[in-house]
């Protein structure tokens, strides 16, 4: 994400430099969170993955259609530059989002923790829990 907000528009693959890390970021996510799952779970995660993707485009087309709009660029370069611009803040969005929902988690996690177990119930006496030893 950084690499995509301190990015200039540097001609015509400025656009893809900061998709680059993060798809193989996106992938690796993937990939681990997908590792121990079943079949069945696996598949409708990755169903998942297309609407999401979908979501995200649709919303960063909108930014770059205002900012387009607002500024009414009249050479390609600026294109560009209004481009990236609705792309950044599309970007920031993302991490702010990103950043407040590993809080959460991690706020939930924590309560789950501390909270405290039941234990198991011990037989009265010296009786064995198993009925083998003894």
């Amino acid at each position: 994400m950084p690499l995509g907000l301190a990015g200039g528009a540097l001609g015509r693959w400025a656009l893809l430099a900061p998709l680059v890390p993060l798809g193989a970021g996106a992938g690796l996510a993937l990939a681990a969170s997908l590792r121990d799952a079943k079949i069945g779970a696996a598949l409708f995660g990755l169903s998942l993955c297309f609407p999401a993707v979908l979501a995200g485009q649709l919303l960063v087309l909108s930014l770059q259609a205002g900012r387009l709009e607002r500024i009414r660029p009249l050479t390609g370069a600026q294109h560009v530059h209004a481009l990236l611009e609705g792309y950044r803040i599309w970007l920031v969005v993302a991490g702010v989002a990103a950043v407040l929902l590993a809080g959460a988690t991690a706020r939930l996690c924590a309560r789950h923790a501390a909270a405290p177990r039941p234990r198991a119930a011990r037989p009265p006496g010296n009786a064995a829990a198993d009925p083998g030893a003894g």
